[in-house]
């Protein structure tokens, strides 16, 4: 994580051990920022499929509470499933996550949840960092919807953002960055009072978002293993396509992913 810029890097989710540490420290992450999560899409159905069937080890069901923190899970199936259908060519997939909390003082202080959200961002055929003009769009696009960096002062692309490089002195660039965004913030509310705007601000970026639709408008709730059947053929199918790809292109390197259930 960038000491100055804690979302500029998205985080990429491999699936293991998910200890109580890394549940609250994602909790305060999102707490604070919109986070990019990417996630392998075949690993993400398939522990979703598990999850469901309350079949995960005791060691992920931290990652399922995270994920109930937005949506049920029989929800985020449905998600994750209509975006990859639209192309089942891609392999990885990019969510953001937000779940802000302020604090109202009236006598003693309390807690007020605030609009937690979720959504996908995009999808795409390999991971994000390997295409440096996908990545820095999706960091430009952070620092949007985190209020950091607005377009109008955005790098170019001659020059390099200030979690590209760490020199101090600064470049004469990074100085006039600073410059601008000392008079960019100054010019804007401050952010502990952005609660009753964000229902405003979070419907402007789901503009840009792709909706998804829920299958549940179409299909009745007893339908559920129905859905978990094409989860693991899709599962299955990527899998398989993996490991022709892989041969094809003569890697050496263990691809051994055990989707199947017990």
């Amino acid at each position: 994580l960038h000491p100055e810029y804690p979302f500029i890097h998205p985080l990429k989710f491999q699936f293991g051990e998910f200890p109580e540490e890394l549940k609250w420290l994602l909790w305060y992450l999102t707490h604070l920022f919109h986070i990019g999560v990417e996630f392998f899409i075949p690993d993400l159905q398939h522990f979703l499929i598990m999850a469901i069937q309350d079949e995960i080890s005791p060691e992920m069901k931290n990652l399922a509470n995270f994920f109930k923190w937005f949506y049920h899970l029989e929800q985020w199936a449905d998600m994750i499933m209509f975006e990859f259908l639209k192309n089942t060519r891609v392999q990885w997939i990019l969510i953001i996550f937000y779940k802000p909390q302020y604090f109202i003082q009236n006598g003693p202080a309390t807690q007020q949840g605030a609009f937690p959200s979720a959504w996908i961002h995009k999808t795409y055929f390999s991971e994000v960092s390997l295409n440096k003009y996908d990545y820095k769009d999706l960091q430009k696009y952070l620092c949007q919807i985190n209020k950091v960096i607005p377009s109008e002062i955005w790098p170019s692309e001659k020059d390099l953002a200030p979690w590209d490089i760490d020199k101090d002195p600064l470049t004469t660039y990074q100085q006039q960055l600073k410059e601008a965004l000392k008079e960019y913030h100054s010019n804007i509310s401050d952010p502990n009072e952005w609660s009753q705007e964000y229902p405003i601000f979070y419907s402007q970026i789901m503009e840009d978002t792709p909706a998804w639709k829920d299958v549940h408008e179409d299909k009745p709730p007893d339908d559920l293993e129905e859905r978990i059947e094409q989860l693991e053929l899709k599962c299955y199918e990527a899998r398989e396509e993996k490991k022709r790809k892989i041969e094809e292109l003569n890697i050496n390197f263990n691809i051994s992913t055990d989707y199947d259930t017990d």
